[in-house]
């Protein structure tokens, strides 16, 4: 893949998804030869005092990027449940 087939596309943006806010640190844009266009999203999640790590998405466009971080913020839901505060905390590594 050559580099004239990467963009940067997205400054680092603060968005809201449900009841968290979503950083987008990163945006790049692929083309793979077969013509298929993919985004390679970085990103971290801030919920009730939880930040993750960063962490990248790859999706096709922005709607399967939204499913992909509520799937994600679903699981940091379920780890507060199970585990709570603290548990969550050493598994996002605060």
């Amino acid at each position: 893949m050559s580099i004239e087939s990467i963009n940067v596309i997205v400054p680092p943006v603060r968005t809201k998804v449900e009841d968290a806010y979503v950083d987008i640190l990163e945006v790049l844009k692929f083309k793979f030869p077969n013509g298929e266009v993919r985004y390679h999203v970085t990103c971290r999640i801030e919920w009730r005092g939880i930040r993750t790590r960063v962490f990248f998405i790859d999706c096709k466009d922005i709607e399967e990027f939204k499913q992909k971080i509520s799937i994600e913020l679903a699981k940091l839901k379920i780890m507060y449940l199970t585990l709570g505060l603290k548990g969550v905390l050493e598994v996002v590594g605060k």
